[in-house]
C-alpha cells in the first residue's frame, strides 16, 4: 500500500515539475486577424468554422489575412447489405481557404473522411452525423490554423 503511494506521489511530482504544458494551450489566440471575405458552402459546417475562427484571432496584431472559405460536404452511400437497404456512408468534408495578405497569396484545401454506420433512428443518426461534422470542422481549422502560424 506504501509503495503504491509512493509511486503516485512520484508521478505527480514528475508531471507538475518536469515542465509538461500541452502543445496547443497558448492556441486560444493567433497572432494574426482574419478578414473572412466569402465564405460559402455546407451552412451547419460554415456556421461551425466561422465560430471556431473567430477564437484564434488577435484583433491587435499586425498580420490581417483576406481569407475566403468554401465548403463541400458530401454524404455518399458506401456499402449496402443483401436486400439492398444502405448499410454505410461515407461523410467527406472538403474546406478550401484562400488566404490573402502581405506578399502572400495562398489557397489551402484540407480533407477530412468519415465512414459512418446506418443508424435505426432516424434521429440519432442525424444527432451522430452532427458530431461527426463538429469533430472535422475542429480538425480542419486546427490544421488551417497552424498553416497560418507557418507564413511568414
Amino acid at each position: 500500500m506504501k509503495l503504491k503511494n509512493l509511486i503516485i506521489l512520484l508521478i505527480f511530482l514528475f508531471a507538475t515539475n518536469c515542465g509538461y504544458q500541452p502543445i496547443l494551450s497558448n492556441s486560444n489566440s493567433g497572432d494574426f486577424k482574419l478578414n473572412i471575405n466569402k465564405i460559402s458552402g455546407d451552412r451547419e459546417i460554415v456556421n461551425l468554422a466561422k465560430q471556431k475562427l473567430d477564437r484564434f484571432q488577435d484583433n491587435n496584431s499586425n498580420k490581417i489575412y483576406n481569407v475566403e472559405i468554401i465548403v463541400n460536404y458530401k454524404k455518399t452511400i458506401l456499402t449496402k447489405d443483401a436486400t439492398g437497404d444502405i448499410s454505410n456512408y461515407r461523410l467527406i468534408a472538403e474546406v478550401i481557404f484562400e488566404i490573402e495578405g502581405v506578399g502572400i497569396k495562398e489557397t489551402y484545401t484540407v480533407k477530412e473522411k468519415f465512414d459512418m454506420k446506418k443508424n435505426e433512428s432516424i434521429f440519432e443518426e442525424k444527432n451522430y452525423e452532427k458530431i461527426i461534422k463538429r469533430n472535422m470542422v475542429n480538425s480542419i481549422i486546427q490544421v488551417f490554423i497552424n498553416k497560418l502560424r507557418e507564413l511568414k
